[in-house]
Parts: structure tokens; sequence; C-alpha cells
């Protein structure tokens, strides 16, 4: 089975090891059942010692992402998150939630997040984060379409966190921000200045580049604060 396991370079390896392996089982990567490479070929995969290895596999352990079998190696025992982020997106479809309510969400919520995810992002994370900053940058002249791909960059910007609670939220959020609900409800956007913004954004990831958390904080509060929706009358809601 060919997974994307790839090698880390960081001071707290353990912990990046095991954030890589929790990232593929929280996505449905690696499935309850799947089994791991071995302890050797792990090291050679993420070119870490013995001991780094096994720490990180304890902690997947201790968190009842995998269970050690005697002899066998380990596999996967914990339960997909499909079936939380149903749940959720059920909750919100049920509850009619607006592209305006998820705006404000982020607006007050993302600019503490995006702390984590200076403390926690890896090189694959910054990549991907590189590439869809760049599909931005090629919709400037379009703001429906430059707005989806924005979401998908914040919402990027907090699954790298690597905090699974996050990760599951974000990503079932994700799946409000369509094009059409955009087009129902692009009246209410307002967006002041789209290179200014597009700016913003790329701005976000040199903050993350340099460990900057409080002017990634104040870049994504610019960012909202420049792409804004007006919000409902209380009647209406």
């Amino acid at each position: 089975m060919a997974m994307n396991f790839t090698p880390v370079e960081t001071k707290k390896a353990n912990e990046y090891v095991f954030e890589q392996i929790e990232n593929l089982i929280l996505s449905g990567q690696l499935k309850p059942g799947d089994k791991l490479p071995s302890e050797r070929d792990l090291m050679e995969i993420y070119k870490r010692s013995h001991p780094t290895i096994r720490e990180a596999l304890r902690m997947l352990e201790s968190s009842n992402y995998i269970r050690v079998i005697p002899g066998g190696g380990a596999e996967v025992c914990y339960n997909s998150t499909e079936g939380i982020q149903e749940s959720i997106g059920e909750l919100l479809e049920f509850r009619r939630v607006s592209i305006t309510d998820i705006y404000l969400f982020a607006k007050l919520a993302e600019p503490e997040f995006i702390k984590q995810t200076i403390q926690h992002y890896t090189w694959e994370d910054l990549v991907s984060l590189e590439e869809l900053c760049e599909a931005m940058e090629n919709s400037t002249d379009d703001a429906v379409d430059y707005t989806i791909k924005m979401f998908t960059f914040h919402v990027e910007l907090m699954k790298a966190t690597h905090n699974p609670l996050l990760y599951v939220f974000w990503n079932t959020m994700e799946r409000f921000w369509t094009s059409e609900k955009l087009q129902r409800d692009f009246g209410s956007i307002q967006i002041q200045d789209i290179r200014l913004l597009q700016a913003a954004n790329r701005d976000i990831l040199d903050a993350i580049r340099k460990e900057e958390p409080e002017r990634a904080a104040s870049l994504v509060r610019v960012c909202w604060e420049n792409w804004q929706m007006a919000e409902p009358d209380k009647e209406d809601r």
C-alpha cells in the first residue's frame, strides 16, 4: 500500500512524525485495519533514529490512533472522522447556517488559531499553502473564483495547526463555501481591494516562515477586514 510518508526536518522529530501519521489517519488515507510500515522502514522514510520512531509510535498508541500487535507491527485502530464530519455537516445544514455565519466565525477565531499553525506546520503544509496562494494570484480578476480559492487557503491554514478538532471542523465548513452559495450571496460581499487582499494573504506565508505569530494574526485580521460580508438584520436570521 503506497502512502505519502515523507522525511521530516525538525528539532522535535518524534512529534512531527506523530503528526504526519496522525494526519494520514485523520484524512482517511490510513484506515482502521491498515498496517503501518515497520519501525525499520519508518526509520528509513523519516531518516530518524530508532528511539525517535519508537517514541512517535508510543504517542500514536497512547492517543488511540494505533495498536501495537506483538510480533506483528502496528495497525490503525482509530475510526475515520468521516462520520463525525457528516454529523457536523448535517447539523450545520439543518440549522441553515449561512455563509455569513461562517465568515463571522472565521473573522473572530482564525487570528488566534493561526498562532498554532506557526507552532505546528510542516514543510509539506507550507508547500501546499504556497501553491494555493499562487492559484489565488491568478484569480484576482474574478472575485467569486478568488474567494473560493481564498477560503480553501484559509482552511488549509487551519488544518496546518494539526489540531484534530480544528481539522475536522474546518474541513466540514469548507463544503459550505461553494460557488453556488457565493453567487447567491455575492451582493452581501464587499471586497475593498482584491490586490491588497492578495498581498495580505501572501504576507501571511511570510509571517509563518519567519515564525511571527502576532504579525500573522494581524494579517489574518486585515484579510477579513478587506473581505467583508454584511451582517443580516436580526429579523432576517
